[in-house]
């Protein structure tokens, strides 16, 4: 994951999108950006509070590797932010195994 200025994360090319991730299930950011440090979030904003800690490893690296076990009890939704910059912000959709 990279960045586009002040204005976007860049997932795979595609601006802020909305990830969907599964309760159970491990995730890993590699996050290239900067100076936009990446924060899993319960609340949506820029700041560090309501960072979403649980399972999650490296919370708000700006350049390196988040890695997320995402809890069975992990609420949705769930929000990405930039710690600085406002427009910078997407959503997670966690769902349920299958």
């Amino acid at each position: 994951m990279t960045n586009a200025g002040f204005s976007d994360y860049l997932f795979d090319g595609l601006a802020d999108p909305t990830i969907t991730v599964v309760r159970g299930c491990s995730y890993t950011f590699n996050v290239d950006a900067l100076g936009h440090p990446f924060l899993i979030k319960s609340v949506q904003g820029i700041g560090v509070a309501n960072a979403y800690n649980d399972g999650v490893v490296n919370n708000g690296v700006a350049q390196g590797v988040i890695t997320w076990d995402v809890s069975l009890a992990a609420p949705d939704p769930l929000f990405y932010n930039c710690q600085f910059h406002a427009p910078m912000t997407g959503e997670f959709n966690v769902i349920d195994p299958m």
